[in-house]
């Protein structure tokens, strides 16, 4: 069944032009609160302000700037003088949590994503970035992420939605998959442990910087929530491969 369009209601006031102007603001406060490991501090007890800043390192004056953004966004809350972290916020930004996943919103979003963004408009009239490297591979050394992390984190990250894109996409028999791009592999593993005894061929840069599904079908791996249990193991073997395209048998 194709899926229904949706359009963004148009902006007719000023202010929704100021909130879209000023929403980098809200991405940075999270990036530097998961940068400090605010939230697990908090979720370990340390959830006043002397033991915030002694735990995080931040001076009390700016410490309280932070909070007060955080809580605009609904990320803390706080009750008779403690912190405590907002329900999503205890499951996917604190270490140890089911669905945590700080590394990919530190690395993926705020290391890359974020400051690829930076440079949209020298993108977009054509000049290049990195004199001798491509973007993706200069982005990510540059910012001393590194292939290995940067998969890891993206993988990681991507693993939920991939999980609830494979249930909502119905392939209606079609047993031959094409993932075009496919990255890390999240959305290959996710697809394939839905429809079992399916193909996927997975195309991806066998010269990209960063660690992809090609590299991994070459070596096997254990991917972690390929199931609805993000715990899980599940064992790739390792299969023969062919110039950029891996073949996955499930």
């Amino acid at each position: 069944m194709p899926v229904k369009a949706t359009h963004a209601k148009p902006v007719e006031e000023v202010g929704e032009i100021s909130a879209i102007t000023y929403g980098f603001m809200a991405s940075k406060a999270l990036f530097a609160a998961v940068e400090f490991d605010l939230f697990t501090h908090i979720a370990r007890g340390a959830d006043g302000m002397s033991a915030l800043e002694q735990a995080t390192g931040i001076a009390e004056n700016r410490l309280v700037t932070l909070l007060t953004a955080l809580k605009s966004l609904g990320l803390i809350t706080e009750y008779d003088g403690r912190l405590i972290n907002a329900p999503a916020t205890a499951r996917y930004l604190v270490a140890g949590a089911p669905g945590d996943f700080r590394d990919y919103v530190r690395l993926v979003n705020g290391g890359f994503g974020y400051e690829s963004f930076r440079h949209l408009g020298a993108a977009l009239r054509g000049e290049r970035i990195f004199p001798n490297k491509g973007f993706y591979e200069g982005l990510i050394y540059g910012a001393g992420i590194g292939g290995e992390q940067f998969s890891s984190a993206q993988h990681t990250g991507s693993l939920g939605p991939a999980r609830l894109m494979a249930k909502r996409v119905q392939l209606n028999g079609r047993k031959r998959l094409l993932d075009v791009g496919g990255g890390s592999g999240a959305y290959t593993l996710a697809f394939c442990g839905a429809n079992p005894g399916s193909t996927l061929y997975g195309a991806e840069l066998s010269a990209s910087p960063v660690k992809t599904l090609v590299d991994l079908g070459r070596e096997g791996f254990k991917s972690r929530g390929h199931s609805d249990d993000p715990k899980a193991d599940h064992e790739i073997p390792r299969l023969a491969w062919s110039a950029e395209i891996q073949r996955l048998d499930f």
